[in-house]
């Protein structure tokens, strides 16, 4: 019911003219305006290229003995287009309906930037370039390529994993922490970018994210020309303030306050 009910309001926001918000029983619309003259953000990779050709499969007697491997759909944020501001990817479709119901196949990966008030605008698969026709699970945020930019990997059920590089989003500074003790990977750990008088979106370390997936630990952060610093919670609670290397495309982060400098 609330899965039909998403898909519901997403194709009625589609499919809507432009204008106010519409109220019908049981909730309310607005349509979204559609930029066509955006370059594409992502380029879809084929398992050829890539090298991944692994295929979830999975089998009926899996499914009908633990239902939770069918239920929800990957969710995974980041700043796609490095304006600072998070997005969010969500998976989408659902094929595994009982006989009387028609399967819910009609997405295809939804990218929605963010405004960094609580606002989204969602983007159309031509805009994006995102388009996974299958039944789309686990996703995950990770710098594949190593070009500083958000890169999207997509698990889909009975399907190739979907690899979708980024090729228009801004380029930023790589962030790893390492923690000390039992906790090298400094998993509770959050970081915030300050730059220009005003702190960015707050990321945290942490193992697992979405729907069976696990992003990257690796942190972006697009950077200006000001000097920027970088806001550090470690996993016992101490604070650190560390000013960013200018012209650093990755650095690594110790307790207490040791910057690395990659390259």
């Amino acid at each position: 019911m609330v899965v039909s009910l998403g898909f519901s309001l997403l194709a009625c926001a589609q499919a809507s003219a432009a204008g106010e918000w519409q109220s019908v029983d049981g909730y309310r619309f607005k349509a979204l305006t559609v930029s066509t003259n955006e370059p594409v953000g992502f380029t879809s990779l084929s398992p050829d290229s890539t090298g991944i050709d692994f295929v979830n499969r999975l089998g009926k007697e899996r499914y009908t003995t633990n239902q939770i491997y069918l239920n929800g759909s990957g969710v995974a944020a980041g700043d796609y287009d490095g304006d600072g501001n998070d997005d969010v990817y969500l998976a989408q479709n659902f094929f595994n309906v009982d006989s009387e119901t028609s399967r819910h196949d009609a997405g295809l990966g939804l990218v929605m930037t963010g405004d960094g008030r609580g606002g989204f605008r969602a983007l159309s698969a031509t805009e994006s370039g995102v388009a996974n026709l299958g039944q789309a699970r686990g996703c995950a945020v990770s710098d594949f390529n190593g070009d500083g930019r958000v890169d999207i990997v997509t698990a889909q059920n009975n399907g190739p994993v979907k690899l979708h590089l980024n090729s228009t989003g801004k380029p930023g500074i790589r962030v790893l922490l390492t923690g000390g003790g039992d906790n090298p990977q400094a998993v509770g750990a959050s970081i915030r970018l300050e730059q220009n008088g005003s702190l960015g979106p707050r990321r945290e370390i942490r193992l697992g994210s979405g729907y069976w997936s696990q992003d990257s630990l690796v942190q972006l952060f697009v950077v200006g020309e000001t000097q920027a610093r970088l806001h550090i919670k470690w996993p016992d609670r101490s604070v650190a303030t560390v000013v960013v290397p200018r012209g650093a495309k990755t650095i690594k982060i110790s307790k207490p306050d040791e910057v690395q400098v990659i390259y």
